[in-house]
Protein backbone atom coordinates (compact mmCIF):
# COMPACT_ATOMS: atom_id res chain seq x y z
CA UNK A 1 0.00 0.00 0.00
CA UNK A 2 1.17 3.49 -0.56
CA UNK A 3 2.08 5.53 2.44
CA UNK A 4 0.61 8.89 3.33
CA UNK A 5 2.60 11.97 4.04
CA UNK A 6 1.64 15.41 5.28
CA UNK A 7 1.96 18.55 3.25
CA UNK A 8 1.29 22.11 4.42
CA UNK A 9 -2.03 23.61 3.46
CA UNK A 10 -2.64 27.29 3.02
CA UNK A 11 -3.57 27.67 6.68
CA UNK A 12 -0.59 25.68 7.90
CA UNK A 13 -2.37 22.55 9.11
CA UNK A 14 -1.08 19.20 7.82
CA UNK A 15 -3.18 17.40 5.22
CA UNK A 16 -2.91 13.92 3.82
CA UNK A 17 -1.56 13.24 0.37
CA UNK A 18 0.37 10.69 -1.61
CA UNK A 19 4.13 10.57 -2.03
CA UNK A 20 5.20 9.30 -5.42
CA UNK A 21 8.42 7.84 -4.02
CA UNK A 22 6.44 5.12 -2.22
CA UNK A 23 5.23 3.28 -5.30
CA UNK A 24 3.69 -0.11 -4.72
CA UNK A 25 2.47 -2.96 -6.86
CA UNK A 26 0.66 -5.92 -5.33
CA UNK A 27 -0.42 -8.63 -7.75
CA UNK A 28 -1.93 -12.08 -7.88
CA UNK A 29 0.24 -13.16 -10.78
CA UNK A 30 -0.23 -16.35 -12.73
CA UNK A 31 -0.49 -17.87 -16.19
CA UNK A 32 -3.86 -17.07 -17.74
CA UNK A 33 -5.29 -20.57 -17.42
CA UNK A 34 -5.17 -20.61 -13.61
CA UNK A 35 -8.17 -19.37 -11.65
CA UNK A 36 -8.09 -18.19 -8.04
CA UNK A 37 -10.75 -19.78 -5.87
CA UNK A 38 -10.27 -18.08 -2.54
CA UNK A 39 -8.87 -14.81 -1.17
CA UNK A 40 -5.28 -14.53 -0.18
CA UNK A 41 -4.66 -15.12 3.49
CA UNK A 42 -2.39 -12.89 5.50
CA UNK A 43 1.21 -14.05 5.47
CA UNK A 44 2.03 -12.59 8.85
CA UNK A 45 -0.07 -11.78 11.91
CA UNK A 46 -1.30 -8.19 12.22
CA UNK A 47 0.37 -5.74 14.54
CA UNK A 48 -1.21 -5.47 17.97
CA UNK A 49 -3.68 -2.61 18.11
CA UNK A 50 -3.28 -0.18 21.01
CA UNK A 51 -6.01 1.79 22.66
CA UNK A 52 -6.37 5.46 21.81
CA UNK A 53 -5.55 6.72 25.28
CA UNK A 54 -2.36 4.67 25.42
CA UNK A 55 -1.31 5.92 21.98
CA UNK A 56 -1.80 9.49 23.15
CA UNK A 57 0.43 9.01 26.19
CA UNK A 58 3.01 7.12 24.14
CA UNK A 59 3.05 9.95 21.63
CA UNK A 60 3.71 12.53 24.29
CA UNK A 61 6.50 10.36 25.66
CA UNK A 62 7.95 9.88 22.19
CA UNK A 63 8.29 13.64 21.78
CA UNK A 64 10.61 13.62 24.80
CA UNK A 65 8.73 16.40 26.54
CA UNK A 66 10.72 17.15 29.65
CA UNK A 67 10.44 19.72 32.40
CA UNK A 68 14.23 19.88 32.69
CA UNK A 69 14.98 22.43 30.00
CA UNK A 70 17.61 24.43 31.86
CA UNK A 71 20.53 22.47 30.42
CA UNK A 72 22.57 24.36 27.83
CA UNK A 73 22.75 21.23 25.68
CA UNK A 74 18.97 21.21 25.30
CA UNK A 75 18.71 24.88 24.33
CA UNK A 76 19.33 26.26 20.87
CA UNK A 77 21.68 29.21 20.44
CA UNK A 78 18.78 31.42 19.43
CA UNK A 79 15.35 30.65 20.80
CA UNK A 80 12.76 30.53 18.00
CA UNK A 81 9.52 32.44 18.29
CA UNK A 82 6.12 30.78 17.75
CA UNK A 83 6.11 31.76 14.06
CA UNK A 84 9.39 29.93 13.51
CA UNK A 85 7.99 26.95 15.37
CA UNK A 86 4.93 26.87 13.13
CA UNK A 87 7.15 27.06 10.04
CA UNK A 88 9.38 24.25 11.27
CA UNK A 89 6.48 22.12 12.46
CA UNK A 90 4.66 21.90 9.16
CA UNK A 91 7.75 21.31 7.07
CA UNK A 92 8.18 18.03 8.92
CA UNK A 93 6.06 14.92 8.68
CA UNK A 94 3.65 14.77 11.65
CA UNK A 95 5.04 11.30 12.34
CA UNK A 96 8.65 12.46 12.75
CA UNK A 97 10.20 13.60 16.06
CA UNK A 98 10.45 17.37 16.63
CA UNK A 99 13.77 19.18 16.14
CA UNK A 100 15.85 19.77 19.25
CA UNK A 101 15.25 23.55 19.25
CA UNK A 102 11.57 22.96 20.06
CA UNK A 103 12.60 22.27 23.63
CA UNK A 104 13.34 25.96 23.97
CA UNK A 105 9.60 26.65 23.83
CA UNK A 106 8.68 24.10 26.48
CA UNK A 107 8.22 25.96 29.78
CA UNK A 108 10.06 24.93 32.91
CA UNK A 109 7.77 23.17 35.35
CA UNK A 110 7.71 25.14 38.63
CA UNK A 111 7.46 23.48 41.99
CA UNK A 112 3.81 23.03 42.86
CA UNK A 113 2.72 25.07 45.85
CA UNK A 114 0.51 22.92 48.03
CA UNK A 115 -1.20 26.06 49.35
CA UNK A 116 -2.24 27.10 45.86
CA UNK A 117 -5.66 26.00 44.69
CA UNK A 118 -4.96 26.68 41.02
CA UNK A 119 -2.55 24.52 39.05
CA UNK A 120 -2.00 24.35 35.28
CA UNK A 121 -0.51 21.04 34.06
CA UNK A 122 2.68 21.32 32.04
CA UNK A 123 1.08 19.87 28.89
CA UNK A 124 -1.40 22.76 28.81
CA UNK A 125 1.49 25.23 28.84
CA UNK A 126 2.86 23.88 25.57
CA UNK A 127 2.53 26.03 22.45
CA UNK A 128 -0.68 25.38 20.54
CA UNK A 129 1.36 24.20 17.53
CA UNK A 130 3.18 21.54 19.55
CA UNK A 131 0.03 20.34 21.30
CA UNK A 132 -1.68 20.16 17.91
CA UNK A 133 1.17 17.99 16.66
CA UNK A 134 0.70 15.62 19.61
CA UNK A 135 -3.03 15.38 18.89
CA UNK A 136 -2.37 14.66 15.21
CA UNK A 137 0.14 11.94 16.07
CA UNK A 138 -2.42 10.28 18.33
CA UNK A 139 -4.59 9.76 15.23
CA UNK A 140 -1.84 8.19 13.13
CA UNK A 141 -3.22 4.63 13.39
CA UNK A 142 -6.78 5.54 12.38
CA UNK A 143 -5.45 7.64 9.50
CA UNK A 144 -4.01 4.51 7.91
CA UNK A 145 -6.62 2.02 9.17
CA UNK A 146 -10.06 3.43 8.45
CA UNK A 147 -11.67 0.25 9.76
CA UNK A 148 -10.85 1.51 13.27
CA UNK A 149 -12.14 5.03 12.65
CA UNK A 150 -15.60 4.05 13.90
CA UNK A 151 -17.96 6.88 14.83
CA UNK A 152 -18.29 6.17 18.54
CA UNK A 153 -18.04 8.32 21.69
CA UNK A 154 -14.67 6.67 22.42
CA UNK A 155 -13.19 7.66 19.05
CA UNK A 156 -9.95 9.57 19.67
CA UNK A 157 -11.05 13.00 18.34
CA UNK A 158 -14.16 12.96 20.52
CA UNK A 159 -12.13 12.00 23.59
CA UNK A 160 -9.67 14.85 22.99
CA UNK A 161 -12.53 17.31 22.53
CA UNK A 162 -14.04 16.61 25.95
CA UNK A 163 -10.98 16.52 28.22
CA UNK A 164 -11.10 20.24 29.04
CA UNK A 165 -12.03 23.53 27.41
CA UNK A 166 -8.45 24.21 26.31
CA UNK A 167 -8.09 20.84 24.58
CA UNK A 168 -11.55 21.14 23.09
CA UNK A 169 -10.73 24.50 21.54
CA UNK A 170 -7.56 23.10 19.95
CA UNK A 171 -9.12 19.80 18.83
CA UNK A 172 -12.17 21.39 17.19
CA UNK A 173 -9.90 23.73 15.22
CA UNK A 174 -7.60 20.89 14.03
CA UNK A 175 -8.95 19.43 10.72
CA UNK A 176 -6.67 16.32 10.58
CA UNK A 177 -8.55 14.89 13.57
CA UNK A 178 -11.88 14.94 11.76
CA UNK A 179 -11.06 13.96 8.19
CA UNK A 180 -11.45 10.17 8.55
CA UNK A 181 -14.32 7.97 9.70
CA UNK A 182 -16.09 4.69 8.96
CA UNK A 183 -19.79 4.23 8.19
CA UNK A 184 -22.11 1.22 8.20
CA UNK A 185 -25.75 0.87 7.11
CA UNK A 186 -28.05 2.89 9.33
CA UNK A 187 -29.90 1.08 12.11
CA UNK A 188 -32.70 3.59 12.29
CA UNK A 189 -31.32 5.75 15.09
CA UNK A 190 -29.34 8.18 12.93
CA UNK A 191 -26.64 8.84 15.54
CA UNK A 192 -23.75 8.05 13.18
CA UNK A 193 -25.36 10.28 10.54
CA UNK A 194 -25.30 13.22 12.95
CA UNK A 195 -21.76 12.46 14.11
CA UNK A 196 -20.55 12.23 10.51
CA UNK A 197 -21.87 15.70 9.77
CA UNK A 198 -20.01 17.05 12.81
CA UNK A 199 -16.80 15.50 11.48
CA UNK A 200 -17.40 16.92 7.99
CA UNK A 201 -18.00 20.40 9.38
CA UNK A 202 -14.83 20.30 11.50
CA UNK A 203 -12.70 19.00 8.61
CA UNK A 204 -13.13 22.46 7.06
CA UNK A 205 -13.15 21.24 3.48
CA UNK A 206 -9.66 19.70 3.64
CA UNK A 207 -10.86 16.38 2.19
CA UNK A 208 -12.43 13.25 3.68
CA UNK A 209 -11.17 9.67 4.03
CA UNK A 210 -14.14 7.32 4.42
CA UNK A 211 -14.79 3.60 4.63
CA UNK A 212 -18.28 2.23 4.02
CA UNK A 213 -18.97 -1.39 4.92
CA UNK A 214 -22.08 -3.53 4.52
CA UNK A 215 -20.36 -6.59 6.00
CA UNK A 216 -22.95 -8.10 8.36
CA UNK A 217 -20.19 -9.80 10.38
CA UNK A 218 -18.95 -6.45 11.66
CA UNK A 219 -20.48 -4.29 14.32
CA UNK A 220 -23.35 -5.31 16.55
CA UNK A 221 -24.23 -8.99 16.74
CA UNK A 222 -27.94 -8.45 16.19
CA UNK A 223 -27.93 -5.58 13.76
CA UNK A 224 -31.26 -5.31 11.93
CA UNK A 225 -31.68 -5.00 8.19
CA UNK A 226 -30.99 -1.49 6.89
CA UNK A 227 -33.96 0.74 7.66
CA UNK A 228 -32.91 3.98 6.01
CA UNK A 229 -30.15 5.11 3.65
CA UNK A 230 -28.96 8.08 5.71
CA UNK A 231 -25.40 6.82 6.29
CA UNK A 232 -24.90 6.16 2.59
CA UNK A 233 -26.37 9.60 1.92
CA UNK A 234 -23.43 11.11 3.81
CA UNK A 235 -21.11 9.71 1.14
CA UNK A 236 -23.40 10.57 -1.78
CA UNK A 237 -23.78 14.18 -0.65
CA UNK A 238 -20.05 14.67 -0.10
CA UNK A 239 -18.49 12.78 -3.01
CA UNK A 240 -16.72 15.92 -4.21
CA UNK A 241 -14.89 16.18 -0.86
CA UNK A 242 -13.85 12.52 -0.52
CA UNK A 243 -10.18 11.79 -1.21
CA UNK A 244 -10.14 8.18 0.04
CA UNK A 245 -13.11 5.84 -0.40
CA UNK A 246 -12.99 2.25 0.84
CA UNK A 247 -15.96 -0.03 0.07
CA UNK A 248 -16.44 -3.37 1.82
CA UNK A 249 -19.02 -5.98 0.81
CA UNK A 250 -21.32 -3.52 -0.96
CA UNK A 251 -24.28 -4.82 -2.94
CA UNK A 252 -25.50 -3.95 -6.41
CA UNK A 253 -28.08 -1.48 -5.07
CA UNK A 254 -25.42 0.50 -3.21
CA UNK A 255 -23.14 0.40 -6.26
CA UNK A 256 -25.93 1.76 -8.45
CA UNK A 257 -26.61 4.68 -6.08
CA UNK A 258 -22.90 5.53 -5.85
CA UNK A 259 -22.53 5.35 -9.62
CA UNK A 260 -25.53 7.58 -10.21
CA UNK A 261 -24.17 10.18 -7.79
CA UNK A 262 -20.69 10.04 -9.37
CA UNK A 263 -22.13 10.82 -12.81
CA UNK A 264 -23.72 14.00 -11.46
CA UNK A 265 -20.75 15.10 -9.34
CA UNK A 266 -17.12 15.78 -10.16
CA UNK A 267 -15.28 13.33 -7.90
CA UNK A 268 -11.64 13.71 -6.83
CA UNK A 269 -10.98 10.33 -5.21
CA UNK A 270 -7.23 9.71 -4.96
CA UNK A 271 -7.35 6.32 -3.22
CA UNK A 272 -10.10 3.83 -4.06
CA UNK A 273 -10.40 0.46 -2.34
CA UNK A 274 -12.88 -2.36 -2.97
CA UNK A 275 -12.81 -5.69 -1.14
CA UNK A 276 -15.45 -8.36 -1.63
CA UNK A 277 -15.60 -11.79 -0.02
CA UNK A 278 -18.13 -13.09 -2.54
CA UNK A 279 -16.62 -15.44 -5.11
CA UNK A 280 -17.40 -13.25 -8.10
CA UNK A 281 -18.42 -9.62 -8.42
CA UNK A 282 -21.11 -9.16 -11.05
CA UNK A 283 -19.66 -7.45 -14.16
CA UNK A 284 -22.49 -4.91 -14.27
CA UNK A 285 -21.83 -3.99 -10.63
CA UNK A 286 -18.10 -3.66 -11.32
CA UNK A 287 -18.87 -1.40 -14.27
CA UNK A 288 -21.06 0.82 -12.07
CA UNK A 289 -18.35 1.07 -9.42
CA UNK A 290 -15.78 2.10 -12.06
CA UNK A 291 -17.43 5.49 -12.42
CA UNK A 292 -16.23 6.33 -8.89
CA UNK A 293 -12.52 6.00 -9.60
CA UNK A 294 -12.14 6.54 -13.37
CA UNK A 295 -11.00 10.13 -12.95
CA UNK A 296 -7.79 12.09 -13.34
CA UNK A 297 -7.36 12.28 -9.56
CA UNK A 298 -6.92 8.54 -8.89
CA UNK A 299 -3.44 7.53 -7.71
CA UNK A 300 -3.95 4.35 -5.68
CA UNK A 301 -6.22 1.39 -6.50
CA UNK A 302 -6.79 -1.46 -4.03
CA UNK A 303 -9.01 -4.10 -5.66
CA UNK A 304 -9.90 -7.51 -4.17
CA UNK A 305 -12.31 -9.33 -6.47
CA UNK A 306 -12.00 -11.98 -9.18
CA UNK A 307 -13.71 -9.61 -11.60
CA UNK A 308 -11.16 -7.38 -13.31
CA UNK A 309 -11.54 -3.61 -12.59
CA UNK A 310 -12.89 -1.58 -15.49
CA UNK A 311 -11.53 1.64 -16.97
CA UNK A 312 -8.51 2.06 -14.68
CA UNK A 313 -6.36 5.10 -15.60
CA UNK A 314 -3.10 3.13 -15.39
CA UNK A 315 -0.93 5.96 -16.68
CA UNK A 316 -1.40 8.04 -13.52
CA UNK A 317 -1.19 5.31 -10.89
CA UNK A 318 1.50 5.29 -8.20
CA UNK A 319 0.20 2.27 -6.23
CA UNK A 320 -1.81 -0.78 -7.29
CA UNK A 321 -2.93 -3.75 -5.20
CA UNK A 322 -4.82 -6.43 -7.14
CA UNK A 323 -6.01 -9.49 -5.22
CA UNK A 324 -8.01 -12.49 -6.44
CA UNK A 325 -7.97 -11.32 -10.07
CA UNK A 326 -5.12 -12.93 -11.99
CA UNK A 327 -2.71 -10.92 -14.13
CA UNK A 328 -1.06 -12.36 -17.23
CA UNK A 329 2.67 -11.54 -17.61
CA UNK A 330 2.17 -9.59 -20.83
CA UNK A 331 -0.57 -7.47 -19.29
CA UNK A 332 1.63 -6.67 -16.28
CA UNK A 333 4.35 -5.41 -18.60
CA UNK A 334 1.80 -3.31 -20.50
CA UNK A 335 0.72 -1.70 -17.22
CA UNK A 336 4.31 -0.90 -16.25
CA UNK A 337 5.05 0.57 -19.68
CA UNK A 338 1.90 2.70 -19.52
CA UNK A 339 2.42 4.00 -15.97
CA UNK A 340 5.57 6.15 -15.62
CA UNK A 341 5.31 6.30 -11.81
CA UNK A 342 5.20 2.50 -11.54
CA UNK A 343 8.57 2.28 -13.26
CA UNK A 344 9.98 3.57 -9.97
CA UNK A 345 8.41 0.84 -7.88
CA UNK A 346 9.68 0.62 -4.31
CA UNK A 347 7.42 -2.24 -3.17
CA UNK A 348 6.51 -5.36 -5.18
CA UNK A 349 4.20 -8.05 -3.75
CA UNK A 350 3.90 -10.97 -6.15
CA UNK A 351 1.58 -13.94 -5.70
CA UNK A 352 1.64 -16.54 -8.44
CA UNK A 353 1.66 -20.10 -9.72
CA UNK A 354 4.74 -21.92 -10.95
CA UNK A 355 8.08 -20.51 -12.02
CA UNK A 356 8.34 -16.74 -12.36
CA UNK A 357 11.60 -16.79 -14.35
CA UNK A 358 10.23 -14.87 -17.29
CA UNK A 359 8.84 -11.91 -15.40
CA UNK A 360 11.87 -11.62 -13.10
CA UNK A 361 14.19 -11.68 -16.09
CA UNK A 362 12.29 -8.87 -17.83
CA UNK A 363 11.59 -6.60 -14.85
CA UNK A 364 14.14 -3.92 -14.07
CA UNK A 365 13.15 -2.12 -10.86
CA UNK A 366 16.21 -0.20 -9.64
CA UNK A 367 14.35 1.57 -6.81
CA UNK A 368 12.83 -1.58 -5.29
CA UNK A 369 13.31 -1.84 -1.51
CA UNK A 370 10.69 -4.43 -0.58
CA UNK A 371 10.05 -7.75 -2.35
CA UNK A 372 7.42 -10.30 -1.30
CA UNK A 373 6.94 -13.59 -3.18
CA UNK A 374 4.05 -15.92 -2.26
CA UNK A 375 2.53 -18.88 -4.09
CA UNK A 376 -1.16 -18.53 -4.87
CA UNK A 377 -3.20 -19.27 -1.75
CA UNK A 378 -6.01 -21.02 -3.60
CA UNK A 379 -3.80 -23.92 -4.67
CA UNK A 380 -4.83 -27.31 -3.24
CA UNK A 381 -2.99 -28.92 -0.35
CA UNK A 382 -0.02 -30.97 -1.51
CA UNK A 383 0.80 -28.78 -4.52
CA UNK A 384 4.37 -29.18 -5.75
CA UNK A 385 6.35 -25.98 -5.21
CA UNK A 386 9.61 -27.30 -6.65
CA UNK A 387 9.66 -24.68 -9.42
CA UNK A 388 8.63 -21.77 -7.19
CA UNK A 389 9.59 -18.98 -7.37
CA UNK A 390 12.15 -19.74 -10.11
CA UNK A 391 13.60 -22.82 -11.79
CA UNK A 392 17.17 -21.53 -11.40
CA UNK A 393 18.45 -19.51 -8.39
CA UNK A 394 20.58 -17.43 -10.76
CA UNK A 395 17.40 -15.76 -12.06
CA UNK A 396 16.67 -14.27 -8.65
CA UNK A 397 20.35 -13.43 -8.14
CA UNK A 398 20.37 -11.43 -11.37
CA UNK A 399 17.11 -9.67 -10.48
CA UNK A 400 18.54 -8.55 -7.12
CA UNK A 401 21.85 -7.48 -8.69
CA UNK A 402 19.99 -5.09 -11.00
CA UNK A 403 18.68 -3.11 -8.03
CA UNK A 404 20.34 0.21 -7.26
CA UNK A 405 19.27 1.01 -3.70
CA UNK A 406 19.12 -2.59 -2.50
CA UNK A 407 16.39 -4.50 -0.65
CA UNK A 408 15.41 -3.63 2.91
CA UNK A 409 12.57 -6.18 3.25
CA UNK A 410 12.49 -9.63 1.67
CA UNK A 411 9.64 -12.14 2.14
CA UNK A 412 9.76 -15.55 0.48
CA UNK A 413 7.12 -18.19 1.15
CA UNK A 414 7.76 -21.78 0.05
CA UNK A 415 11.39 -21.59 -0.95
CA UNK A 416 11.12 -24.25 -3.68
CA UNK A 417 14.53 -25.06 -5.13
CA UNK A 418 16.39 -22.77 -2.71
CA UNK A 419 18.53 -24.93 -0.46
CA UNK A 420 20.61 -23.55 2.40
CA UNK A 421 23.69 -22.85 0.26
CA UNK A 422 21.59 -20.97 -2.32
CA UNK A 423 19.99 -18.87 0.42
CA UNK A 424 23.40 -18.03 1.88
CA UNK A 425 24.61 -16.93 -1.55
CA UNK A 426 21.46 -14.82 -2.02
CA UNK A 427 21.90 -13.13 1.38
CA UNK A 428 25.57 -12.42 0.65
CA UNK A 429 24.78 -10.33 -2.44
CA UNK A 430 25.80 -6.66 -2.09
CA UNK A 431 22.24 -5.50 -2.80
CA UNK A 432 21.08 -7.32 0.35
CA UNK A 433 23.72 -5.85 2.66
CA UNK A 434 21.18 -3.29 3.95
CA UNK A 435 18.42 -5.86 4.49
CA UNK A 436 16.44 -5.09 7.65
CA UNK A 437 13.76 -7.79 7.56
CA UNK A 438 14.10 -11.36 6.27
CA UNK A 439 11.15 -13.78 6.25
CA UNK A 440 11.68 -17.29 4.84
CA UNK A 441 8.69 -19.58 5.31
CA UNK A 442 8.53 -23.13 3.96
CA UNK A 443 7.03 -26.52 4.74
CA UNK A 444 10.51 -28.04 4.62
CA UNK A 445 13.77 -27.20 6.38
CA UNK A 446 15.45 -24.13 4.88
CA UNK A 447 18.17 -23.41 7.45
CA UNK A 448 20.78 -25.46 9.31
CA UNK A 449 23.97 -24.69 11.22
CA UNK A 450 25.68 -23.30 8.13
CA UNK A 451 23.30 -20.35 7.78
CA UNK A 452 23.44 -19.39 11.47
CA UNK A 453 27.25 -19.64 11.50
CA UNK A 454 27.38 -17.38 8.44
CA UNK A 455 25.41 -14.82 10.47
CA UNK A 456 27.89 -15.09 13.38
CA UNK A 457 30.15 -12.01 13.56
CA UNK A 458 33.80 -12.36 14.50
CA UNK A 459 34.08 -10.83 17.97
CA UNK A 460 37.88 -10.61 17.76
CA UNK A 461 38.27 -8.92 14.40
CA UNK A 462 34.84 -7.29 14.27
CA UNK A 463 34.47 -8.36 10.65
CA UNK A 464 30.84 -8.03 9.52
CA UNK A 465 28.69 -11.10 9.40
CA UNK A 466 26.03 -12.01 6.87
CA UNK A 467 23.21 -9.41 6.85
CA UNK A 468 24.82 -6.97 9.32
CA UNK A 469 21.84 -4.56 9.41
CA UNK A 470 19.18 -7.22 9.94
CA UNK A 471 16.56 -6.27 12.55
CA UNK A 472 13.84 -8.91 12.10
CA UNK A 473 14.41 -12.58 11.23
CA UNK A 474 11.71 -15.20 10.55
CA UNK A 475 12.70 -18.74 9.57
CA UNK A 476 10.41 -21.72 9.19
CA UNK A 477 11.46 -24.42 9.21
CA UNK A 478 14.98 -24.62 10.60
CA UNK A 479 17.16 -27.10 12.50
CA UNK A 480 20.44 -26.43 14.27
CA UNK A 481 22.80 -27.92 16.81
CA UNK A 482 22.10 -26.79 20.35
CA UNK A 483 24.02 -23.58 21.09
CA UNK A 484 24.61 -22.44 17.50
CA UNK A 485 21.63 -20.07 17.34
CA UNK A 486 22.22 -18.57 20.78
CA UNK A 487 25.93 -18.04 20.01
CA UNK A 488 25.01 -16.05 16.92
CA UNK A 489 22.48 -13.94 18.81
CA UNK A 490 24.83 -13.33 21.74
CA UNK A 491 27.66 -12.22 19.46
CA UNK A 492 25.38 -9.83 17.60
CA UNK A 493 24.06 -8.45 20.86
CA UNK A 494 27.57 -7.89 22.26
CA UNK A 495 28.66 -6.08 19.09
CA UNK A 496 25.46 -3.97 19.07
CA UNK A 497 23.99 -5.42 15.90
CA UNK A 498 20.36 -4.25 15.43
CA UNK A 499 18.76 -7.74 15.39
CA UNK A 500 16.00 -7.60 18.03
CA UNK A 501 13.10 -9.73 16.75
CA UNK A 502 13.62 -13.44 15.99
CA UNK A 503 10.91 -15.96 15.09
CA UNK A 504 12.04 -19.55 14.47
CA UNK A 505 10.08 -22.75 13.84
CA UNK A 506 11.48 -26.27 13.81
CA UNK A 507 9.87 -29.49 12.46
CA UNK A 508 7.66 -31.37 14.89
CA UNK A 509 9.42 -34.55 13.82
CA UNK A 510 12.74 -33.20 15.08
CA UNK A 511 12.14 -31.95 18.60
CA UNK A 512 15.72 -32.35 19.85
CA UNK A 513 16.27 -30.73 23.27
CA UNK A 514 18.00 -27.35 23.13
CA UNK A 515 18.82 -26.53 26.78
CA UNK A 516 21.66 -24.12 25.92
CA UNK A 517 19.61 -22.17 23.39
CA UNK A 518 16.48 -22.05 25.55
CA UNK A 519 18.41 -20.78 28.58
CA UNK A 520 20.03 -18.10 26.42
CA UNK A 521 16.66 -17.13 24.92
CA UNK A 522 15.30 -16.44 28.41
CA UNK A 523 18.30 -14.21 29.09
CA UNK A 524 17.87 -12.31 25.83
CA UNK A 525 14.18 -11.71 26.53
CA UNK A 526 15.09 -10.06 29.83
CA UNK A 527 17.16 -7.57 27.85
CA UNK A 528 14.25 -6.70 25.54
CA UNK A 529 14.82 -9.04 22.60
CA UNK A 530 11.75 -10.74 21.12
CA UNK A 531 12.34 -14.44 20.49
CA UNK A 532 9.94 -17.20 19.47
CA UNK A 533 11.19 -20.81 19.26
CA UNK A 534 8.46 -23.34 18.66
CA UNK A 535 7.44 -26.35 16.56
CA UNK A 536 5.78 -25.75 13.21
Amino acid sequence: MSRHYSEPSSQGWPTRGYAAQHNTLGLVFSPVDHIARSPRSAAFPPVHEQRSAQRLSDTAAGLEISSDSSSDSDMSEEEPDPQELRKALYHHSPCSPPPEHWRALIPVEPEHDSDSTYYVPLINKLPVELLSCIFTLSMEYEMHNLGDAVLHPDFTPLILARVCSHWREIAIDLPPLWQQFMLRPCEGRGHRYRMAHVFIERSKGRGLHVRYSEDARLGERHRPIQRCPCDLDVILNNLDSIRTLELREVGSETAARLSSAAKNTSTSIQHFSLRMRESLLRPDTAHLIASLYSTSALRHLDWASQTWPCNVPWSQMIAIDLEKCLVAPNFLLDILLTAPHLRKLSHLYLEGVGAQDRILQILHLPHLTELMLHPLRSLPVGTDYSDWPVTEPSVLYSFVDRLVEGLEHFHLTDTGIFEESALIHLCSLPRLSNLRQLHLLSSRVVAHDKLFRAMLPNQRTGSPALLPRLEVLSLAECTATDGVISAMLRARQCLHYPLHDVWLEYPRSNQTPHPIDIAAFREFKKHGMKIAWRPS
